[in-house]
C-alpha cells in the first residue's frame, strides 16, 4: 500500500513537472511601452502678400484637403482681374464681328459715307480748278492756291479711306484679320488665367485633412509672402515612438503588427506596425521611463497607428503591445 502511495506521487510530480515545461515552452513573450501619439506637421504659408481679412479657423478645428482657412485682402488684384475680365469680353466681340461680318444697316452706312466723301471731293476739284484759273490770272497770291489744293488732297484721301472700308465691307473680314482677333482673344484669356491664380493665391487652403495645432496671425494683422500663418497635424499620418532595450531589440521586426491602447478609449484596441527601427542604440531619453531600468542602452522605433480614427489626437498617451 505505501509502495502504491509513492508510486502515484512520483507519478503526480512528474505530470506536474512536464506540464510546467510545456506551459513554459509554449508561452507567448508579451512586451508592453508606452508612448505619446505624434503626427505629421505641416506649416501653411501664405503664396502672397495682404492684411488678414478673416481668419476662418481656430486651433483644434478639423480640416479638409484644399478647405479656404484664410483670405488676404488685395484690392489690387481684383481690380486687375475685372479689367482683364472686361478686355476677354471685347476682344471675343470683336471676333465675333469678323465672323458675322458686317451687318446691311452697317454696310449702307458706308455707303453713304463713301458717296459724302465722292461728293467733297468733286466740289475740292473744282475749287481747286476755279483757283487755279484765277492764280494764273494773278488774282489770288499762291498761298491761297496752296490752301486748295490741300483742301483736295485731304478730302481724296477721305474718299479713298471710306472707298478701301466699303470693299472690305462687301467683301468680308479676310482671313488675316480674323486670325489677329483670335490672337487677341487667346492673348486676354492668358493674361485672365494669369490674373485668376494670382486672385487664388489670396486664399490660404489647407493642403490636406488634418487639425489646427497652431496659428500665428488674427484678423487685420498683416501677413507677408511666405509668412507661416498656421500649422496642421496630419490626421492621417500618427505613429508612436518607443525605445525598446538591447535585450529586446531582437524580438522585434519592420512590418510587425502591434496591438495599441489609448487611455481617452479604454475599451478599444487599435492596430499598429513597426515602420522605423533605429540603426544605432542610444541612451535613454530623460522623458522616457522604461520598465528594464536596468538597461542603459535603447533603440528608438516608429510604430504606426494603421487603424483610421481622426478621433485620435497628437499628444495623447499611448501603450504599444508586442
Amino acid at each position: 500500500m505505501d509502495k502504491l502511495k509513492k508510486l502515484i506521487t512520483i507519478i503526480s510530480l512528474l505530470v506536474i513537472i512536464v506540464a510546467i515545461y510545456l506551459y513554459s515552452s509554449t508561452k507567448v513573450e508579451h512586451l508592453s511601452f508606452s508612448g505619446i501619439i505624434e503626427t505629421t506637421k505641416v506649416n501653411v504659408n501664405a503664396k502672397t502678400y495682404g492684411q488678414l481679412a478673416k481668419l476662418k479657423v481656430q486651433e483644434g478645428d478639423k480640416l479638409n484637403k484644399n478647405q479656404v482657412i484664410a483670405v488676404l485682402e488685395r484690392n489690387d488684384i481684383i481690380a486687375q482681374t475685372q479689367a482683364q475680365e472686361a478686355l476677354v469680353k471685347v476682344a471675343q466681340a470683336n471676333l465675333q464681328d469678323l465672323k458675322n461680318g458686317l451687318r446691311p444697316e452697317e454696310i449702307a452706312e458706308i455707303k453713304w459715307q463713301l458717296a459724302e466723301t465722292e461728293a467733297t471731293m468733286g466740289k475740292a476739284s473744282n475749287d481747286l480748278l476755279r483757283y487755279h484759273a484765277l492764280y494764273n490770272e494773278n488774282a489770288i497770291p499762291i498761298s491761297v492756291l496752296e490752301q486748295y489744293e490741300n483742301n483736295f488732297i485731304v478730302a481724296q484721301n477721305q474718299y479713298k479711306s471710306i472707298q478701301e472700308k466699303y470693299k472690305l465691307a462687301l467683301a468680308g473680314a479676310r482671313e488675316e484679320q480674323i486670325k489677329i482677333a483670335l490672337n487677341q482673344v487667346e492673348q486676354n484669356q492668358a493674361q485672365l488665367l494669369n490674373a485668376k491664380v494670382k486672385e487664388d493665391e489670396t486664399l490660404v487652403k489647407s493642403p490636406l485633412d488634418g487639425v489646427v495645432i497652431d496659428k500665428n496671425y488674427n484678423n487685420g494683422e498683416y501677413v507677408t509672402t511666405g509668412a507661416q500663418v498656421l500649422t496642421v497635424a496630419d490626421l492621417n499620418d500618427l505613429w508612436i515612438r518607443i525605445y525598446i532595450s538591447t535585450n529586446d531589440i531582437g524580438k522585434i521586426y519592420l512590418g510587425q503588427v502591434v496591438k495599441i491602447k489609448v487611455d481617452a478609449f479604454p475599451q478599444e484596441i487599435f492596430q499598429g506596425e513597426i515602420k522605423e527601427i533605429a540603426d544605432e542604440a542610444e541612451y535613454t531619453p530623460k522623458f522616457v521611463q522604461t520598465k528594464d531600468e536596468r538597461a542603459s542602452l535603447v533603440y528608438g522605433v516608429k510604430v504606426q497607428i494603421t487603424t483610421s480614427n481622426h478621433n485620435l489626437k497628437p499628444g495623447m498617451p499611448a501603450d504599444v503591445e508586442i
